[in-house]
């Protein structure tokens, strides 16, 4: 009986504990929901601009990874696993992408990191992925001459990512008039015409900033 009134008293204070705390270790990351996104349009390089941050927790990342990011779940699992190297109750992991819209074309600079957050600190304790694409409804293409983490050394409270490369938007002639015009006044080039399609050429060098502090 002793033995039984034991185990009732360690229950019941396992699960006040669950209760106040409201987290369950995982070996992962912070299971409590911590999704919250914060959204900033302004202009940059000609294109409208949109920064998204949003903070996940581990089975948000793992979905935005196969979802978003085209990983396979076994991949996913993988890239999340080994990076909580803190308590798991203070991480998470935070998405930042930044879109870049020329004229509905659209190119993303994005990010995926592990954080570890205390009271209102957070740093950032690992890069687990990054992106530069195109993407929306247009076909145009995005190709990079280079992607770097130009953040240095972690953890880290400032985190830049940077990508060179080259849009280019191919216009039909019936279009070129409105479009074409439009394009080149934002800083796109004419480049080669072939049979009814114009294609219209713009280098960048595209910058994602992220102050946590």
């Amino acid at each position: 009986k002793g033995i039984l009134f034991m185990k009732k008293v360690m229950s019941f204070i396992l699960a006040a504990y669950i209760a106040i705390t409201g987290v369950v270790s995982t070996g992962y990351a912070d299971q409590t929901q911590v999704n919250d996104t914060e959204v900033q349009v302004y202009q940059e390089s000609g294109a409208t601009v949109t920064e998204t941050t949003t903070y996940q927790d581990y089975d948000e990342a793992i979905e935005f990874l196969i979802n978003e990011r085209g990983y396979t779940a076994d991949e996913a699992t993988q890239m999340l696993g080994p990076v909580n190297t803190r308590s798991t109750r203070a991480t998470s992991i935070m998405t930042k992408t930044k879109v870049y819209d020329w004229e509905g074309f659209e190119v993303e600079l994005g990010g995926m990191w592990n954080v570890y957050s205390e009271g209102s600190f957070r740093e950032a304790t690992g890069l687990l992925d990054k992106w530069c694409d195109a993407v929306g409804t247009g076909e145009h293409t995005w190709s990079s001459f280079a992607l770097v983490d130009a953040t240095g050394s972690y953890p880290a409270v400032n985190l830049v990512l940077k990508s060179e490369g080259q849009i280019v938007i191919p216009v039909s002639n019936s279009a070129t008039s409105s479009l074409g015009v439009s394009l080149e006044g934002i800083g796109f080039t004419v480049g080669d015409t072939v049979g009814t399609v114009t294609y219209y050429r713009k280098r960048e060098s595209l910058t994602l900033r992220v102050e946590m502090m």
